[in-house]
């Protein structure tokens, strides 16, 4: 397997990374605006939790989704040959 001939990632793949992305720029503007003063954490209050806890669950979701997108397997013989 060449890998410049599969240095692009899949659409799923791209997929992955644009919405771990967008959930990570949701995050920092929901941080952004309640360190303003515009918001409050109690407005990001959700099923008992604290907002602060909100904020990084959709912090770490977006890092999660962005990192299985970046994701790429390689076969045994692929990792002898990179070694």
């Amino acid at each position: 397997m060449n890998p410049v001939q599969n240095s692009y990632p899949s659409k799923f793949q791209r997929l992955l990374i644009c919405v771990g992305t967008i959930l990570l720029m949701i995050a920092t503007f929901m941080l952004i605006t309640t360190l303003v003063g515009i918001t409050e954490l109690r407005d990001f209050e959700f099923a008992g939790h604290s907002g602060i806890r909100t904020i990084a669950a959709v912090a770490v979701a977006g890092c999660l989704f962005s990192a299985i997108g970046f994701f790429d397997e390689y076969k045994e013989t692929d990792r002898d040959q990179t070694i």
